[in-house]
């Protein structure tokens, strides 16, 4: 007996090791759920499983030894209910599964794993311990990329930005005969906005108002071209 649990123990530490080091490697999220998957047959002996995360919406990230294709079907929310872990009623729409568990991260629910009970010698709580480490480590993957994604973001801000008090007059008229004053103040970094003062020659000038539709970079993209397209009608020699 003592044999068996050791060995039962040595194969739970090389699950252990197996998913830490593919989290430590930093793999990504499709080969972190695929050394999940492999390591839960080989290694834990599980027959079979459904792992269902959030990520916008639910669905079904690994799922083996099943009859039905659980990618296809959406997660009820009644199972996202649970705290701890559960029998399933034969009656229920999981019915494949004896057991089910929540993955929780800072009072955040990550996961549900649902487990068939085939093999008695599945430790659940050892295989909800394990899930936890692999989602807790795809939750930070995902967080660290859109944290990337919004320094790029606001970086292009920045430099939309930049061209777009490019592109407003750097000087305006200030004389006896005629003073213009402008401010520009968009409700978001940038916007849609435009002014602009175009000397045609003496005694003759041109002042442009727009308000391009929308905000953000699509408005300010247009409202560059627009300013483009102006400045080159504005140099056309007249026919």
């Amino acid at each position: 007996m003592a044999g068996v649990i050791g060995d039962k123990r040595d194969l739970e530490l090389n699950a252990l090791l197996e998913i830490t080091q593919a989290i430590n490697n930093n793999l990504s999220e499709s080969d972190l759920y695929r050394i999940y998957k492999f390591t839960l047959l080989a290694d834990l002996k599980v027959t079979n499983l459904a792992m269902f995360v959030e990520d916008e919406k639910w669905r079904c990230e690994v799922d083996f030894g099943t009859s039905c294709d659980w990618s296809k079907v959406a997660l009820p929310v009644k199972h996202m209910m649970y705290k701890d872990i559960v029998s399933l009623d034969e009656k229920d729409e999981f019915s494949e599964f004896s057991h089910a568990f929540p993955v929780n991260h800072k009072n955040k629910l990550l996961a549900i794993v649902f487990i068939g009970g085939h093999d008695e010698g599945v430790d659940i709580t050892f295989l909800k311990a394990l899930t936890n480490i692999l989602i807790v480590a795809i939750e930070n993957k995902k967080l660290a990329r859109k944290q990337l994604e919004q320094e790029a973001y606001r970086k292009e801000l920045e430099i939309a930005k930049r061209v777009q008090n490019f592109l407003f007059p750097k000087r305006l008229p200030k004389s006896t005969r005629l003073k213009i004053d402008a401010v520009y103040l968009p409700h978001h970094d940038i916007g849609g906005d435009y002014y602009d003062y175009v000397s045609l020659g003496e005694n003759r000038f041109m002042i442009c108002i727009a308000d391009v539709s929308g905000k953000g970079v699509p408005a300010a993209l247009l409202m560059s071209n627009f300013q483009a397209s102006l400045r080159t009608l504005v140099r056309k020699p007249q026919q």
